[in-house]
């Protein structure tokens, strides 16, 4: 991320050159110029910044899978193994989202992008079908979105462009506010990203607490609550709270 916030034609060089010794660049505008590199806006197909919010192609695909696996593998970091410290059986893992979801192929689809984006690794190392890895493991890069990137508002502000959304009503409300660069816009435009999620989520969660599985819990709790303590923070140092 640093080095592609160096190059980025976003970074501002003029405006921290400017300020002199001691500037503390804010995590927003590093973040702005590290995902978006030189484009206007984000585009996973263009950026190395995964977009963690984004369902993939299976049907039935949810917004929380990626988001759930790093959680799942967070849980085991450091955790003894036969395949070495924090791996997870890679059958554990299918067994546990078939008894919550009734099927694995989405998380299989994403622990397959997972690995190739360097957020998850396998045992063996980068095997040429998901489906023969052993166990896999969260690396520090998939510590470091779990713990941190998707909790911050930057980062959704950014992904939320190109994530998809079933209602049509969001969607245009969404876009309506995509333009703008103020941050009142932007906050609530966060806003109205996380609650369709939360509706997303609140479909979801009875079917699955309904089945023996593991992920019973809100995903997307802890999520909001870091996000709008963020923004909160941001308000007041800008004095628009």
């Amino acid at each position: 991320m640093f080095r592609h916030f160096i190059g980025s034609g976003n970074t501002n060089v003029e405006k921290i050159l400017s300020k002199g010794p001691g500037y503390i660049l804010p995590f927003h505008e590093f973040a702005k110029s590290a995902i978006l590199g030189s484009r206007k806006y984000y585009r996973a197909d263009y950026s190395r910044i995964k977009n963690m919010f984004a369902p993939t192609s299976v049907p039935g695909a949810s917004h929380f899978t990626g988001i759930r696996v790093l959680a799942r593998l967070g849980e085991s970091e450091g955790a003894s193994s036969v395949h070495g410290a924090g791996f997870v059986e890679m059958q554990d893992v299918l067994r546990e989202y078939r008894e919550s979801f009734g099927s694995a192929e989405d998380v299989l689809a994403w622990i397959a992008d997972l690995v190739r984006s360097d957020l998850v690794e396998s045992e063996p190392p980068r095997v040429a079908d998901i489906k023969q890895a052993a166990a896999v493991r969260i690396t520090a890069a998939g510590l470091y979105y779990w713990r941190f990137l998707v909790r911050s508002f930057a980062y959704i502000d950014l992904v939320f462009v190109d994530s998809s959304i079933r209602s049509r009503d969001v969607a245009q409300r969404l876009a309506d506010l995509a333009l703008s660069q103020d941050m009142k816009v932007r906050v609530a435009r966060v806003r109205l990203f996380l609650e369709f999620l939360d509706h997303e989520e609140k479909q979801e969660l009875p079917h699955v607490r309904g089945r023996l599985g593991v992920y019973r819990a809100s995903v997307l709790a802890g999520i909001r609550e870091d996000v709008e303590r963020e923004m909160a923070l941001i308000l007041t140092k800008l004095g628009l709270a």
